[in-house]
């Protein structure tokens, strides 16, 4: 889209050094520029895809997280209330329900109902 980096090259030659022809030192400048250039849009582009995909793996995991929780929270809440109505219904139909156990030597015979 409207992607722009400005770079500024400039030749330095050392003391003593010899001087490139004007050309030359044109061609290594503005090749080295859009080098430079094409380099930082290029590593932008994948610092920017990089951020986004790991926000879209951090949001997908603590949806998943939250629906997780979710889940178990309804389920334990239904068992609870199943639980609930079973003691309910139990109390209605056997008044006398949990007071007698028999213990020992009855608990092994047949007829101890």
């Amino acid at each position: 889209g409207g992607e722009g980096v400005v770079v500024s090259v400039s030749l330095l030659i050392p003391k003593g050094g010899r001087k490139p022809s004007e050309p030359l030192a044109r061609s290594i400048v503005s090749s080295l520029a859009s080098s430079l250039s094409a380099t930082v849009l290029t590593e932008s582009r994948q610092r920017l895809a990089r951020r986004s995909l790991g926000d879209q793996y951090r949001d997908r995991i603590t949806g998943r997280a939250a629906h997780r929780r979710h889940v178990r929270y309804e389920t334990e809440r239904k068992i609870e209330e199943m639980a609930e109505d079973r003691r309910r219904r139990r109390g209605k139909r056997n008044p006398d329900a949990g007071r007698y156990r028999p213990s020992g030597r009855r608990m092994r015979s047949p007829n101890n109902c």
